[in-house]
C-alpha cells in the first residue's frame, strides 16, 4: 500500500511538472510557404511557459532527415523561469528545401525539456530576391532582448572565473584580426611558389566569414563580429606558424 501510494505521488508529482512546461510556435515571419532568399533568416516567435530558465533552438527537417548543410542558428541564451515568448531562428548558406520545424526547450544546461514539431514548407534559393518588406513587428523587440540576454549571459560567464585572464583573451583576439589582415597581404607580395600558396589557405574560411559579417554590420546585428572574433584569430596563429616554419627551413638549409 504504501509503495502504490509512492508511486501515485511521483505520477502526480511529474504531471504537476509537466503542467508548468509549455512551448508553442504563435508566429513566422515569414510566413509559412515562403521563398527566401539563402542568408535570409525565418524568425519562430515562440510562447513558452518553464518552472527553471530555458534555452531554445530551431531545427529544419525534410521529409522527417534534420537539413545541416549550410545550416546557421540563433544564439540561444537561457530565458527566465515562469511565462513569456522567446524567439529562434534559423537560415541557410545554400539552397535548401524543409517541410517541418523542431523547436526544443532546453534547461540551461542544454538537457533538453521539451520539443515541439509543427509543418512548415519553407525554401532558401539563391534565385529568390531579396526581401523589401519590413520584419514583422514583433521580430525587432524580441531579437534586441535575445542579444541583450546574450551579451548579460557572456558577461556574467567571464565574471564567474578568471575575468583579467577573459578578458586579456579576448582582447588578443581582438588585436589579432587586423593582424591577420596586414600580414596576409605581406605574405602574399613576399612570398612566391608553395609558401605563397601555403599563406592562401586562409582565404578559403576568412573570404566568406568576413562577407557573412559584413552582412550581419549592415543588417544592424548587435553580434556582427561574433563569427570572426572566434575564427580569424585561428587564421593569425597558422600564418604566424607559417612564418616561424619558414624561417627554421631556411636555417636549416643555409
Amino acid at each position: 500500500m504504501t509503495r502504490a501510494l509512492a508511486v501515485l505521488a511521483l505520477l502526480v508529482a511529474a504531471g504537476a511538472q509537466a503542467d508548468t512546461r509549455r512551448i508553442e510556435v504563435l508566429a513566422l515571419d515569414p510566413p509559412d510557404g515562403s521563398v527566401l532568399r539563402v542568408g535570409e533568416s525565418l524568425h519562430v516567435r515562440i510562447g513558452y511557459a518553464a518552472d527553471q530558465p530555458v534555452r531554445f533552438r530551431v531545427r529544419g527537417f525534410l521529409n522527417g532527415t534534420e537539413r545541416t548543410n549550410g545550416m546557421r542558428t540563433n544564439p540561444s541564451p537561457p530565458y527566465p523561469a515562469g511565462q513569456g515568448e522567446a524567439i529562434a531562428w534559423i537560415e541557410y548558406t545554400g539552397p535548401t528545401d524543409i517541410d517541418a520545424l523542431r523547436i526544443e526547450m532546453s534547461d540551461a544546461g542544454w538537457n533538453l525539456l521539451q520539443q515541439l514539431s509543427v509543418p512548415a514548407y519553407i525554401a532558401w534559393s539563391t534565385t529568390a530576391a531579396a526581401s523589401s518588406r519590413p520584419p514583422a513587428p514583433w521580430v525587432g523587440p524580441l531579437n534586441d532582448q535575445q542579444q541583450q540576454m546574450t551579451r548579460t549571459s557572456l558577461q556574467a560567464a567571464h565574471q564567474g572565473g578568471n575575468d583579467g585572464g577573459w578578458m586579456l583573451l579576448f582582447m588578443l583576439a581582438g588585436w589579432s584580426i587586423p593582424g591577420y589582415f596586414i600580414l596576409q597581404v605581406a605574405l602574399y607580395y613576399r612570398w612566391r611558389d608553395g609558401w605563397r600558396k601555403a599563406a592562401l589557405l586562409p582565404l578559403l574560411a576568412t573570404v566568406p566569414i568576413t562577407a557573412y559579417t559584413l552582412f550581419a554590420f549592415a543588417k544592424s546585428s548587435n553580434l556582427w563580429p561574433l563569427v570572426m572574433l572566434f575564427t580569424v584569430p585561428f587564421a593569425f596563429i597558422y600564418l604566424v606558424g607559417l612564418v616561424l616554419a619558414r624561417r627554421l627551413t631556411r636555417r636549416a638549409t643555409a
